[in-house]
């Protein structure tokens, strides 16, 4: 836990230290204001490939939201997922109860992460915030079973040709059922875009992930890879599509080696007030 609370303050600390000391461009400022002024509706299709014991196919619709007042943005996440599972799939400190290689199909626990973030003309600014993940799961193969809660952290910028949102997590089981084990993990996860064509990118968004609670060798999952997007317009709404790889470099002997994405996103402008 001691460990968990360092990393997040560190990465906090790094973040603040490391913004860039300057005011934005008018292109950079009118990007970031789109981003506050967007509502986006990912729907992210995940397959973990090659693990030794099982598979998982995981459907996860993850809405932002930004509400804006005189001196703040307030930027929500919910995350709500739907599994099929079929075997043992190490790595994922969100599904703790698949021991012994059993198979389910249904909804996860859901999450809800918010981040405070003051109006600023800087190139990257901090959010901070919380998360919550409430035990949903329709099957014990598919959740914790667990309230949790912890600290959240995001940080948001644009310079260039490149923009991003990094967000962290840190989350304790503090209610729940008392047979199923504590929570206790770290997810961070840096999405870096960098702009080609118009309306074409390159991006990475690998999640890397701690379970304090597994033992030291099956802590870590850090993945290295990334992939392409398009954003475009049909019939008047935009939209979003992209596919990405990664490689799990460091992951448990019963994780996934490889996991591939694709996600697709509806852009919504925010109703002006």
């Amino acid at each position: 836990m001691k460990r968990a609370l360092f990393l997040l303050l560190l990465l906090s600390t790094s973040l603040a230290n490391g913004q860039i000391r300057r005011d934005m461009t008018e292109e950079e400022a009118e990007r970031k204001r789109k981003f506050q002024q967007a509502v986006i509706l990912p729907f992210k299709l995940t397959r973990d490939h090659n693990a030794s014991n099982g598979e998982l196919t995981m459907l996860q619709i993850r809405p932002l939201y930004t509400i804006t007042t005189e001196r703040h943005n307030i930027i929500n996440r919910p995350v709500i997922p739907l599994l099929n599972l079929r075997g043992e799939v190490g790595g994922r400190p969100d599904l703790p109860g698949n021991t012994a290689g059993e198979s389910s199909d249904g909804l996860g626990d859901i999450s809800y992460t918010f981040a405070v973030e003051r109006h600023t003309m800087r190139p990257v600014s901090l959010a901070i915030g919380g998360t919550l993940v409430m035990p949903t799961a329709s099957s014990d193969l598919l959740g914790t079973g667990k309230w949790s809660a912890g600290p959240a952290l995001m940080l948001i910028g644009a310079r260039g040709n490149f923009s991003m949102l990094t967000q962290a997590r840190q989350i304790w089981s503090f209610a729940g059922d008392d047979a199923r084990g504590d929570v206790s993990n770290l997810v961070i996860e840096p999405i870096i875009n960098y702009k080609l064509k118009p309306q074409w990118y390159l991006f990475t968004d690998p999640i890397i992930s701690a379970n304090w609670e597994a033992a030291s060798e099956s802590r870590w999952v850090v993945p290295v890879g990334g992939g392409g997007g398009h954003m475009f317009q049909f019939w008047g709404q935009w939209m979003d599509v992209k596919l990405e790889a990664y490689y799990n470099a460091v992951r448990p002997d019963n994780g996934p080696e490889w996991t591939a994405s694709f996600t697709y996103t509806l852009l919504f402008k925010r109703p002006e007030k």
